[in-house]
């Protein structure tokens, strides 16, 4: 679940969020699960940011640090990662149905359709109720 100290530095924008993450720069940001549709965050840094499971969809990541962030299982909708550092970020499991990485080199991941996503997640959740 994201860290309110991290949704606090976000909310107070760029500036802030960059000071946050030299203040606590042994900490990597935490904002999973977290529902960020249709922000702009042309040029930040987001380096080793933890994004998984977060809704992402319709944001503007266009010339951004996204290096080694983890976007695990999160939608990445309609995303803008033009020009972005996308260098050792994890995708996998995420959706990116309409992503836009122009300009950014591919993510080394499988693309996994939205209904073969899901039918995993049923597959998953059957296994561990058997486990019980």
């Amino acid at each position: 679940m994201a860290e309110q100290i991290w949704l606090n530095a976000l909310q107070a924008g760029k500036a802030e969020w960059h000071k946050a993450v030299e203040t606590y720069w042994k900490d990597k940001p935490d904002l999973s699960y977290a529902d960020l549709v249709g922000r702009d965050f042309s040029g930040w840094n987001f380096s080793e940011t933890n994004f998984k499971g977060a809704d992402l969809s319709e944001v503007n990541f266009k010339g951004a640090d996204l290096r080694a962030t983890d976007f695990t299982d999160a939608d990445l909708l309609r995303v803008n990662f033009a020009g972005a550092n996308i260098e050792g970020a994890d995708f996998g499991g995420a959706s990116i149905n309409g992503a836009n990485f122009g300009g950014a080199p591919l993510p080394d991941t499988t693309v996994v359709s939205y209904n073969e996503k899901r039918r995993r997640e049923r597959e998953a959740a059957q296994k561990k109720q058997q486990a019980r």
